[in-house]
């Protein structure tokens, strides 16, 4: 990727966030969190982790949807188990 793409790039996911923080939606689907970049991780990757038993997306249909108080929950408690055993 060329440094135009990156700059390009990065600034569709900023505008892209700024939008999220503006905006009251309670769910996201796994689309909106890998373009919002919220957890970096390519999307089939992205896709293997929401369908691990922790993590709290609910499937409708064939679309997971991951309330957004319970992924930063997720996130935080997740952050603090990996903090704890590293040290």
């Amino acid at each position: 990727m060329n440094e135009i793409s990156k700059r390009d790039s990065f600034s569709k996911n900023k505008i892209l966030r700024d939008e999220f923080i503006n905006n009251d939606k309670k769910c996201l689907t796994v689309k909106e969190i890998y373009d919002l970049g919220i957890i970096p991780l390519g999307k089939n990757k992205l896709y293997e982790l929401v369908k691990s038993k922790d993590f709290p997306a609910l499937r409708v249909g064939r679309k997971y949807i991951v309330p957004v108080a319970a992924l930063y929950n997720w996130l935080e408690t997740s952050v603090a188990k990996s903090y704890i055993q590293v040290n």
